[in-house]
């Protein structure tokens, strides 16, 4: 059986993100783009809009973040994938180790050779031929990506290697749960979506009305910039604005 060649040294660490050249300028891009238009908004400086560049780190961190959420449930959908074939190989007469093996195959088909899933399916497989059980690879898998489900698979795992228990009601029970939870979180997202979209919306509508009332009415807020008084307003309101941003996410931020 042909496992795709893997170094020694994929062993990543998933609570960490590094850009692709790409995914960085598209991120700044839009940082600033946001960080300017904002700046502009609440207190028409060019010189502020250049301060307020610095601002494009919390930016950074947001977009790292949610790359970094993005990558984690696409590997956790994987392993969901991942621990069904292995059901289905362990259900078809073949041991645990072959079994993965086998759930390799299929993840690659499926996701692709390059995916992390995959990578880190042949990754076990290659160690599982250094004689390294599985279930110390498992743990440490469970503890680089911080996903629940392959946390709870490996205690399973473990327990039952020890115990002696059912190899096949644990897969079928496990591929099955993980299933369920995965459906769940599809329809939390589903019904999330309309909100999102009012959010992102919302999100636009102040420094929106500010823009549509300096173009129609040039001057009307004019007292407002400019001068330590006018300042001060405007960065409360923009404070008001910003927490009332980061609270919309914490409300949104169901977590399965």
């Amino acid at each position: 059986m042909k496992i795709i060649k893997i170094s020694d040294d994929y062993n990543p660490d998933y609570g960490i993100y590094y850009f692709t050249k790409k995914e960085f300028a598209i991120s700044i891009i839009k940082c600033l783009i946001k960080v300017w238009f904002m700046a502009y908004c609440f207190y028409e400086s060019v010189f502020l809009c250049i301060i307020a560049s610095g601002a494009c780190i919390f930016g950074l961190r947001d977009a790292t973040d949610r790359l970094k959420d993005v990558r984690k449930g696409r590997f956790a959908l994987g392993f969901k994938d991942g621990i069904g074939f292995l059901a289905g190989a362990v259900n078809a007469g073949y041991s645990v180790e072959n079994g993965w093996r086998a759930a390799t195959e299929e993840l690659i088909k499926l996701h692709g050779r390059d995916s992390d899933i995959a990578r880190e399916f042949a990754g076990i497989s290659k160690k599982l031929d250094m004689n390294i059980p599985l279930r110390n690879l498992l743990f440490d898998l469970a503890e680089r990506t911080g996903i629940d489900d392959i946390g709870s698979f490996a205690e399973s795992f473990a327990v039952a290697k020890k115990s002696g228990g059912n190899m096949r009601m644990i897969m079928t029970s496990t591929a099955k749960t993980i299933g369920e939870k995965v459906e769940v979180a599809g329809d939390i997202e589903t019904m999330l979506a309309g909100k999102r979209m009012e959010y992102k919306i919302m999100s636009v509508v102040p420094p929106g009305i500010i823009c549509f009332i300096n173009l129609s009415s040039p001057g009307f807020l004019g007292v407002l910039y400019h001068n330590p008084i006018g300042m001060i307003i405007m960065t409360l309101c923009l404070g008001v604005y910003l927490a009332a941003l980061k609270m919309s996410k914490k409300i949104m931020n169901i977590e399965v």
